[in-house]
């Protein structure tokens, strides 16, 4: 039997970069998704990137840990001067 599950319980990291837009859609209930989605932060993390919690109103706030149980999170890289 095939479980099917409803999109708008999943949560979404987007990394953007040169490359294009990476998306990674974890189940917060899922522990296997949600260490996928901490390897995609942490790997963003190592690039430097800003990374943002961004909220239903279209809110963000910068974060430096990984939350399992945001709705969506952006990754960016930061602009360079010079």
């Amino acid at each position: 039997m095939m479980t099917v599950i409803d999109d708008t319980t999943l949560s979404s990291i987007h990394v953007l970069d040169r490359s294009g837009d990476l998306e990674h859609k974890w189940d917060p209930g899922d522990p296997d998704g949600v260490k996928i989605a901490r390897d995609v932060f942490k790997s963003a993390q190592k690039k430097r990137m800003l990374i943002y919690k961004v909220g239903r109103q279209g809110d963000r706030e910068q974060i430096r840990e990984f939350d399992p149980e945001a709705k969506h999170i952006v990754a960016i890289p930061q602009l360079q001067g010079g």
